[in-house]
Parts: structure tokens; C-alpha cells; sequence
């Protein structure tokens, strides 16, 4: 279809003559006739007053034509190629962002990647610390562990006070109440942790390894940045392929 035969088309849809429109046109019959054969272009007046008396916008005009006719043909219409202009420079600015973007989406999917796994921001390491039991108020921290420096060497000698750091060590098995904590951070060889109750009781805990625990958001981390860059790389391959008459 070419422009002539797509106002004819119009121009019958509207129920009207070559003569009756030449007249609303202000023209004459045969250049109206040389217009619609397509043997004539018309000026920048008489298409402006072609489509005012088929009441048609600009953009319904180029929409059934091919690029390569809007491009090779319609162009020499100033208000075509006005048109045309403004909408290469639109495409051009969006064309632009679009690239910025999508360098940007893999800009970010490295780090993002990056982050998750080597667990830099999100550490999987875990610090196992363990308590023996209840320190009570006034104790020794220590007093699990070193509980017989509290009897001076020479009482082991002694039959007598032998019975009684037996006693003793029997009333400290009797108190163990042993507790575990998992850390996140490292809190040192030992912690000491007050109790909420009773009042003034408290916990010691000691180190006792490192462990390793999977979290979850190191994984979401690496699936973000894949699909980040897998979107980046989409976007530019497409950007080749939709913009390319930019």
C-alpha cells in the first residue's frame, strides 16, 4: 500500500468524491487525483490539509507503512520527517538508558556474587562455646576448672583432706548443668553471661571449636547476581536487536 492509496481508502470511508474533497482541500480535482495515483508529493500545506479534511492524525498515516517506506518515501514530507526526528531522538535517549542499565545490572551482579560466595559480608563460621554449669554469686568464674586451686598442695597429701576434695569434687560433678552457645562472632577463649535468674548467678562459657553453618542469604546473594547478569547480558543482545533501526 502506498500513500495515495491509503488516503483514497480513507477518503472512501468517509463517503466522499475526489470532488468533494478537492473542494474542503481547497484544490483542484486533478492534483488531488495525481496525490491519490501517487504520481505527485505533496507539500507540507497540502498534506497538512489532506489530513485535516479526512480527519487523520499524523501517526495513523505511518502506522500501516513498512519502515522501509516511511524511511525512503514518506520522509521527504516535512511533517514525516520532523516526526521521524523526534522519535529517533526519543529512541535514542531510551536506547541510551537502556545500555545504561543493563551495564549497571551486571556492574552489580559481581560484587553481589562475589559477596555470597566467598561469605565476606555473611560469615558461615559459628563458634561453639560451652558452660559446665551455674556459677554461683561470689564464685570464682573459674570455679568448674580450677576449682582445686582453691585447696592448697600440701592438703593432697593427707588422707583426711583427701576425703575432702573427694567431697568436694563429688559436689561439683553433682552442679554441672552443662549449657551450649552458638556465635557468630568470636567472643574469645572465654565470656562470662550473668543470668536473668536468680540474680547474680552466672554462666562461663569456653571455647570449644569452630563450625560451619550454610545461611541462607549467601545463596540469595549468588542467585541475585546471577540472574542480574544474565539480565544484563539479555538486555544488551536484545538492545541490538530492537534498536537497530535507531
Amino acid at each position: 500500500m502506498t500513500l495515495g492509496e491509503f488516503l483514497k481508502q480513507q477518503r472512501a470511508q468517509h463517503g466522499l468524491s475526489q470532488a468533494d474533497l478537492a473542494e474542503q482541500m481547497g484544490i483542484e480535482q486533478s492534483y488531488l487525483s495525481k496525490l491519490e495515483s501517487d504520481r505527485s508529493m505533496p507539500s507540507a500545506d497540502i498534506f497538512t490539509r489532506w489530513l485535516n479534511s479526512l480527519n487523520i492524525s499524523l501517526s495513523e498515516v505511518l502506522q500501516p507503512f513498512d519502515h522501509s517506506y516511511v524511511q525512503g518515501k514518506l520522509r521527504q514530507i516535512p511533517q514525516v520527517a520532523a516526526l521521524l526526528n523526534q522519535r529517533s531522538a526519543q529512541q535514542g535517549w531510551f536506547r541510551g538508558a537502556w545500555v545504561i542499565a543493563c551495564c549497571f545490572f551486571i556492574a552489580l551482579s559481581v560484587p553481589l556474587f562475589y559477596l555470597g560466595f566467598t561469605k565476606t559480608m555473611f560469615t558461615e563460621t559459628a563458634y561453639e562455646y560451652e558452660s559446665p554449669g551455674v556459677v554461683f554469686v561470689g564464685e570464682n568464674p573459674d570455679i568448674y576448672r580450677n576449682w582445686r586451686s582453691l585447696y592448697p598442695s600440701t592438703v593432697w597429701s593427707g588422707s583426711e583432706e583427701k576425703g575432702q576434695i573427694e567431697e568436694a569434687q563429688k559436689r561439683m560433678t553433682e552442679r554441672q548443668n552443662p549449657d551450649i552457645v552458638i556465635s557468630r562472632s568470636h567472643r574469645g577463649s572465654q565470656f562470662n553471661q550473668p543470668l536473668a535468674e536468680p540474680e547474680g548467678y552466672s554462666r562461663t562459657y569456653y571455647l570449644g571449636g569452630e563450625l560451619s553453618q550454610p545461611r541462607l542469604v549467601n545463596s540469595v546473594l549468588q542467585a541475585i547476581g546471577l540472574f542480574l547478569f544474565v539480565l544484563g547480558v539479555v538486555g544488551l543482545l536484545a538492545e541490538r536487536k530492537f534498536f537497530v533501526r535507531a
